[in-house]
């Protein structure tokens, strides 16, 4: 799985919730080619991986707050790289 380390220490040095980069960062590496994921069949993978029903959906609602996914009909659309990488807030940007 594909991790950037200082997404999550921006993340966390701007006190963001970790569990939405944390479910980006599965959807990300579970479904690798159009940027749209089936919501659906990705919290059945949740599930799959042991992880509990009440923390996926609390990381899922911490992305979508975080605009890291868009609800498009019955798909999530996951945020590219390149938007993330730029649209964290990095903690020189606190005054």
């Amino acid at each position: 799985m594909k991790l950037y380390p200082s997404i999550l220490v921006q993340a966390e040095a701007n006190n963001q919730p970790l569990g939405g980069y944390r479910v980006w960062f599965l959807a990300k590496h579970w479904h690798k080619a159009s940027g749209y994921i089936p919501d659906k069949k990705f919290k059945e993978y949740l599930k799959e991986l042991g992880i509990a029903k009440s923390s996926y959906h609390r990381w899922i609602q911490e992305a979508y707050e975080l605009g890291l996914f868009q609800q498009v009909g019955k798909l999530i659309k996951l945020s590219s790289w390149t938007c993330l990488l730029y649209t964290s807030p990095s903690p020189r940007d606190r005054t």
